[in-house]
């Protein structure tokens, strides 16, 4: 059986709950990999689906022992640890550079993930960068600032910028739910659902919106309408992720963090998910 297929095959043991299964399978396929960075992630991140905390730091560990002597290779590394929650060896490894130079949005986005929110604030902003993803994380580091008129003013110009996708639609109604104005992110979402009741990026929005407000089924019937048109939306599949962990399905929630994570190396939504299933499991 080759890789990929033995890595199907304990993604259906985890589906069908045969957790005693996956611990083995996975070993062998670390013992076969030969040192494979890229297989020994995929382990990794399926042992932290299934609670396995020990081993999935072991084989972290490893890899953090054996990096590629190759600084761009490195950074993918770092963007992989920050992935699966290890955010200081990611800023490690991205401090540790003679020669790459590394993205100042991923440099802001690890240190963001270690809660270093200044520091963040200060490598984007000096770096002048000011596509899409760049404004969103600096309106979230305005807002865990607590800098909610710049996260406000950040998000509007990023609306503005780069029109009415998801992800500029959710950074707008985050620094509204974080400055206390939960309600009124429901009327925003409904408001562009009324202009397009097929937009996938309108329905994921109020999944999201329905989520951060409680409504969890309503959130449910509006990402699962996403997913049957677009079974890879990263925003509808993060929104199904945190109703599964509000409702203490933590490996179905894992699951779509792992999936997230494997069509998007580092993305920060699978962290957000695991850092949910951690806290609601606590």
């Amino acid at each position: 059986m080759d890789t990929e297929a033995a890595f199907e095959n304990i993604k259906n043991d985890i589906k069908e709950e045969k957790l005693d299964l996956v611990v083995p399978q996975v070993q062998q396929i670390v013992d076969q990999a030969g040192g494979d960075i890229p297989t020994l992630f995929k382990c990794a991140s399926l042992l932290k689906v299934i609670e396995e905390e020990d081993h999935c730091q072991e084989i972290l560990d490893t890899i953090m022992e054996s990096l590629p002597d190759d600084e761009s290779k490195q950074m993918d590394v770092a963007i992989a640890l920050r992935g699966l929650g290890r955010g200081e060896d990611a800023y490690e490894i991205i401090s540790s550079f003679k020669e790459y130079k590394a993205d100042p949005y991923e440099i802001s986005l690890t240190l963001y993930s270690i809660g270093e929110y200044e520091e963040a604030f200060k490598v984007l902003d000096d770096s002048g960068k000011d596509d899409q993803k760049s404004m969103i994380l600096l309106t979230d580091i305005q807002c865990a600032l607590g800098e909610f008129d710049k996260a406000t003013e950040l998000a509007d110009k990023t609306m503005y910028y780069y029109g009415t996708s998801y992800d500029t639609l959710v950074n707008k109604c985050n620094v509204m739910f974080r400055m206390g104005k939960a309600k009124e992110t429901i009327k925003f979402s409904k408001g562009y659902l009324k202009e397009s009741k097929s937009n996938n990026d309108f329905l994921a929005l109020n999944a999201y919106v329905m989520r951060i407000n409680g409504r969890l089924p309503a959130a449910v019937n509006y990402a699962s309408r996403v997913l049957k048109n677009d079974y890879k939306h990263i925003g509808a599949l993060e929104t199904l992720a945190m109703c599964f962990a509000e409702k203490k399905s933590f490996i179905n929630a894992k699951l779509l963090a792992g999936a997230i994570n494997d069509a998007e190396p580092g993305n920060v939504a699978a962290i957000r998910i695991l850092d949910a299933c951690r806290l609601l499991s606590s």
